[in-house]
């Protein structure tokens, strides 16, 4: 009996996970749609507010209706990902990096994007272990989970670079 329960929350657990991935895989594909020609003026915000942190280097000043801890987040995980990505696998150097990113600017949009769905599927596993936490029965959740990674809604969220996944994830916090 033991052994049927482990296997079973060890089956739920690569179930979830396995739902969580091929809701990344799919919205990968369709991530940079619309670039560089149209971008969402909330993305243009947004990448405002997330630049206005580093103003020493793009003179950028920040208001106070911009968001605060979004663009925060956001710029950690651009750095990280451009970093990985650019200078790290492509072997680029920061100079080369610089003007890229300065020839073609929805370079940062797409790695905000890339940013927003990964919160957002971080989002999706965290609300799986809520409902563990909860003892939900495993059909019901885990037809939530498919519903909701499925909605046009969290499609909406997570492929836009903007302030709802970063919401999203606060608020299930």
């Amino acid at each position: 009996m033991k052994n049927e329960l482990k296997f079973f929350r060890k089956a739920d657990l690569i179930l979830v996970l396995t739902l969580i991935i091929a809701f990344f895989a799919l919205n990968k594909n369709i991530i940079d749609y619309g670039l560089p020609f149209f971008v969402q003026e909330d993305e243009n915000a947004f990448l405002k507010g997330t630049l206005s942190y580093i103003s020493f280097i793009t003179s950028i000043k920040r208001e106070l209706s911009d968001p605060y801890l979004g663009p925060l987040m956001n710029l950690f995980l651009t750095l990280k990902l451009l970093f990985i990505n650019e200078i790290i696998l492509n072997l680029t150097s920061i100079s080369d990096l610089k003007l890229k990113v300065y020839n073609d600017p929805s370079i940062l949009i797409i790695y905000g994007r890339y940013c927003s769905l990964i919160v957002t599927s971080f989002f999706l596993f965290i609300l799986y272990l809520i409902f563990k936490k909860l003892k939900i029965n495993f059909f019901i959740y885990s037809t939530l989970l498919f519903v909701f990674s499925s909605s046009l809604l969290l499609l909406d969220i997570s492929i836009v670079n903007g302030k709802n996944s970063y919401y999203l994830l606060f608020f299930l916090i």
